[in-house]
């Protein structure tokens, strides 16, 4: 609703609210989606979502970043991604 009626902050304040990371990954996806992409990085990292991180260093062409986060996580599609580029 708080999207519909173009209440972007009063949604953000309420994603920061319930700290769910269900939630930060949608606003990442949606921030993403909308070209923010500083806030969309954010918003994965706080939802835990490597894959989706290593996908937009990868499309931004930071393979370091990228890199780093394969080196550091466990999740198994984050280093598929990584693979994939290579």
């Amino acid at each position: 609703m708080l999207l519909e009626a173009q209440k972007l902050a009063e949604l953000e304040d309420y994603v920061e609210k319930k700290k769910d990371k269900e939630l930060y990954l949608w606003l990442g996806q949606y921030k993403e989606s909308i070209g923010y992409l500083d806030d969309a990085i954010s918003y994965y990292e706080q939802a835990g979502s490597s894959s989706n991180l290593v996908r937009l260093h990868l499309s931004q062409n930071q393979l370091d970043a990228a890199r780093k986060i394969c080196n550091t996580d466990s999740e198994p599609q984050a280093c598929f991604l990584l693979a994939r580029y290579l």
